[in-house]
C-alpha cells in the first residue's frame, strides 16, 4: 500500500491516568520508576503533555485529541500510535497489545466517532487476529517502521512483534516487502519497539546500527539506502535518549517539520543536527517525565492520519 505522504493530522491521548506501569516493564529498559508521587508523576505527564500539543498547534498541525471515556485505568494511554494506524483510503488497521491494561486502551467505536466528527471518512476497519483477548501482540507503529517511499515495513523482533502477527500485517496490508530483524541491547535484551531504534522520514532515516543483529544489519541498511536517503547512525547511548523516535510531519502549510523531544535535540551532534534541519524544521517538545516514565518519547505520543493526505 504504497504512499510517499506525510501526515498533517494526527491523533493524541491526554495521560488522564498516567504512570509506571509495571505490566510493561518487563521488557521495556527505557522505563523507570519514578520518585515522586503518582499524582505528582500524572500531574507533570499531564503539563508536558498540554504545551506538546500547544507547540505542534502554534506550528500548524492539527490535533484529534481522544479524550477517555470510561473507568479503565490506562498509565500508557498517551501513546496511542501502538494501537491503531490509518491509511489513506480511509482504512484503520487496530492492533493487538501485550498486556492486559494496554488492551484496554484500543477504542475502535470512539477513534471512528473522532475521525467522523473532524470530518474525516472511515471506509473500513481491519483488527489483526480477529476480536480476541489472547492473540499475540502487534504493536502497530511501535513494533512497524514503515519507508512509504518504497512501500516497505522494517520490524524489530521482540515480545511486543509476534512473527505470525506480523505476517498476518502483510498479507491485509499489501506491503511489498516487510524486513524483519533481531536486536540485543548492551541490557541483554531485544529492544522492545523498532521505533525507539529507528525513524524512516521521506528522505532521510535514523537508525542505531549497534543494536541490530551483525547478520542482518547489512540488509536493513541496504533497504534504507535504496532511495538515497539520507542515514544518520546513532550510537546506542543516543538511542538510550530517544534520538531515533522521531517523526516526520507535514504542517498546513506544507512545511515538513520533524518533532522529537528536548531530550533527543540534547543528544544529537550538531552535525547530525544539521543534516536533520536539511529535511525539516526541528520541532522539539519538553516531556521528561513522560519518557522517564512511561518509557517512550515524541513519536510514540503522535498516531498520524494518513486520509486526506497529498505530496
Amino acid at each position: 500500500m504504497q504512499h510517499s505522504n506525510l501526515a498533517q493530522t494526527v491523533v493524541m491521548v491526554p495521560p488522564t491516568d498516567f504512570g509506571f506501569n509495571p505490566q510493561t516493564a518487563d521488557d521495556n529498559d527505557f522505563q523507570h520508576v519514578p520518585t515522586e508521587s503518582a499524582i505528582e508523576v500524572t500531574a507533570r505527564a499531564m503539563q508536558e503533555f498540554e504545551e506538546m500539543v500547544e507547540k505542534l498547534k502554534r506550528h500548524d498541525l492539527q490535533i484529534l485529541l481522544m479524550e477517555k471515556e470510561d473507568d479503565h485505568v490506562t498509565p500508557d494511554a498517551v501513546f496511542p500510535n501502538n494501537w491503531f494506524l490509518t491509511t489513506p483510503d480511509g482504512g484503520i488497521f487496530f492492533f493487538p497489545m501485550k498486556t492486559e491494561n494496554r488492551r484496554q486502551e484500543v477504542r475502535p467505536k470512539a477513534l471512528c466517532h473522532l475521525f467522523v466528527k473532524n470530518g474525516f471518512t472511515v471506509n473500513y476497519t481491519v483488527h489483526l487476529g480477529g476480536e480476541i483477548e489472547d492473540r499475540p501482540p502487534l504493536e502497530g507503529t511501535g513494533a512497524l517502521v514503515f519507508d512509504h517511499m518504497t512501500d516497505t515495513v522494517f520490524a524489530a523482533m521482540s515480545e511486543r512483534c509476534d512473527l505470525h502477527m506480523l505476517q498476518q500485517f502483510q498479507k491485509f496490508y499489501r506491503s511489498k516487502k516487510v524486513i524483519s530483524f533481531p536486536t540485543m541491547s548492551s541490557t541483554g535484551h531485544p529492544v522492545y519497539h523498532t521505533n525507539v531504534m529507528l525513524s524512516i522520514g521521506v528522505d532521510f532515516a535514523v537508525i542505531c546500527p549497534d543494536v541490530i543483529a551483525p547478520t542482518h544489519l547489512q540488509k536493513v541498511l541496504g533497504a534504507l539506502s535504496v532511495q538515497h536517503k539520507s542515514i544518520i547512525k546513532v550510537t546506542e547511548e543516543q538511542m538510550n535518549q530517544f534520538c531515533c523516535n522521531i517523526l516526520q510531519l507535514k504542517n498546513k502549510k506544507g512545511d515538513r517539520i520533524i518533532v522529537m523531544s528536548t531530550t533527543a535535540l540534547n543528544a544529537f551532534t550538531t552535525q547530525q543536527k544539521n543534516t536533520l534541519s536539511c529535511h525539516g524544521k526541528i520541532i522539539a517538545v519538553d516531556i521528561p517525565t513522560i519518557e522517564s516514565v512511561g518509557g517512550g518519547s515524541a513519536r510514540c505520543m503522535i498516531a498520524e492520519v494518513f486520509q486526506g493526505c497529498d505530496d
